[in-house]
């Protein structure tokens, strides 16, 4: 049986996402430049599976999947711009 954490709630679900998501485009450049190349496009996570937590399904969802990607790519881009860098080759 698995025990869930007593602090497992959407804001804890949504910053541990966000750190894995970051970690994925930080360390693989090629994924990263994807995600930079869609400029300022507001990315949705479609899907048919009733997932309105992290899409959107039939027009109805949170998109935090979506959210944190542009706030990711928006993370990317300030590394660029500061030349801080990012991913390995």
């Amino acid at each position: 049986m698995v025990t869930k954490r007593e602090d497992w709630n959407d804001e804890t679900k949504i910053l541990v996402m966000r750190g894995l998501v970051l970690d994925k485009f930080l360390y693989n450049v090629k994924l990263a430049d994807k995600l930079l190349a869609t400029e300022d496009a507001i990315l949705i996570e479609g899907n048919t599976w009733d997932d309105v937590f992290w899409g959107v399904c039939d027009g109805k969802g949170e998109n935090w999947l979506g959210k944190i990607l542009m706030d990711v790519r928006t993370e990317l881009r300030r590394r660029e711009d500061q030349s801080i860098g990012f991913g390995v080759k």
